[in-house]
């Protein structure tokens, strides 16, 4: 009976310190130690199935992810119970785009995070690239924009031209109807994402020429002549300076100014002898301002032109002197008109014959640096 106590105590004491092993060491916690999607892409929709290996026992949340068109939602979610350590499958019929997985813990904690595998054509993410045309200009400025960013079925595109305007078009036409820097921007989409590029387009006030002062006002020879153009607005104005000398009228030298701002802007030319003015003209060959002239000669007087005939009238054959009493210089010029059919301009003070009767009108033109001047008298011949 002693024998059979000691024994037993032996067998409980055995038995308990088992126990107390076992106690020492719970179960192991839950967690995911491995996550698969295959196929790991495809070029078009697909089933992905995800393989999950967890270790221990729980529940997990399975979250199928979509992107595409830079537009990111939940595909699928579903809940997996692990009773043993193993792997565990979660399956898709994929659309296109990009695709991903999360899993959480029964207390939503993000055990677990895939890389994205793409279902599509192209995983490409667009290369944008427009070119505005024109970039700069006064208002209304109207701008084409061309689009050259590779498409295919899946692409699209949005414009923000800066000034609250939109579009969806490929290459858009837009009109800017006030003043100012906008900063254009075109975001194309497509399955993989987006991209963006942009551009700045200057708007200016609609040109104007609010005041031009030609510098020297005159001189007695050639000189430089400077003009200074007060300017409103931007764009390019054409400078036309213009020269008339012995009455002959001709735009001698064209300056174009590129106006990006209110000021004063200068334009020069190196003058002959004779009239100077200037016509300033805008994008669309509109006149802006026409100056008063400035004259570089040793005379801005316009000659006053005095002649006597010898003869008023006659019987014909009438020779006739004509006596010139215009006053000259270096640089007169001159024609006579005898009234019937015959000119001259070698002889100062010149003989003509009427060889026919009739009523002939005489003119003397003279001309000078700064112009010319006409006399006229009748002359009888029967």
């Amino acid at each position: 009976m002693n024998f059979s106590n000691q024994v037993l105590k032996k067998i409980l004491w055995a038995v308990s310190g088992t126990l107390i092993f076992i106690a020492c060491f719970p179960a192991l916690p839950f967690s995911v130690i491995y996550v698969e999607i295959t196929p790991p892409g495809d070029t078009s929709g697909t089933t992905l199935k995800a393989s999950i290996e967890t270790e221990g026992k729980g529940k997990i949340t399975v979250e199928w992810m979509n992107a595409r068109y830079d537009s990111v939602k939940v595909a699928k979610r579903e809940d997996i119970v692990t009773d043993t350590a193993g792997v565990y499958s979660s399956i898709i019929s994929s659309d296109l785009g990009w695709y991903w997985i999360n899993i959480y813990n029964e207390g939503d904690s993000l055990l677990w995070q895939t890389d994205s595998v793409f279902c599509g054509p192209d995983s490409s993410l667009p290369i944008v690239h427009f070119s505005p045309n024109p970039e700069s200009g006064a208002v209304p400025l109207t701008v084409t924009f061309s689009n050259v960013t590779k498409k295919d079925a899946y692409t699209r595109c949005r414009w923000d031209f800066g000034d609250g305007a939109a579009s969806s078009d490929w290459e858009p036409v837009h009109t800017y109807d006030s003043p100012g820097v906008f900063v254009v921007k075109l975001s194309v989409c497509n399955l993989a994402g987006s991209s963006s590029d942009s551009a700045v387009i200057k708007v200016t006030e609609p040109l104007s020429v609010s005041s031009v002062e030609i510098n020297p006002h005159g001189s007695s020879s050639k000189t430089l002549l400077t003009a200074s153009i007060q300017v409103k607005g931007g764009g390019d104005l054409k400078v036309c300076w213009l020269n008339a000398v012995y009455d002959s009228v001709k735009t001698v030298f064209t300056d174009v100014i590129t106006v990006d701002s209110n000021g004063a802007y200068e334009s020069t030319f190196d003058s002959d002898l004779g009239w100077y003015w200037i016509d300033i003209f805008d994008e669309e060959n509109s006149l802006l301002w026409h100056t008063d002239s400035v004259f570089c000669g040793p005379d801005s007087t316009v000659p006053e032109v005095v002649f006597a005939p010898s003869w008023l009238y006659g019987s014909h054959p009438l020779t006739v002197d004509f006596y010139n009493q215009t006053s000259k210089n270096e640089y007169t010029k001159w024609l006579w008109d005898f009234g019937d059919g015959f000119t001259t301009n070698s002889d100062w003070e010149p003989t003509h014959t009427y060889e026919n009767a009739g009523q002939f009108m005489s003119r003397l033109y003279v001309y000078c640096l700064a112009g010319s001047s006409v006399d006229s008298t009748l002359i009888f011949v029967w």
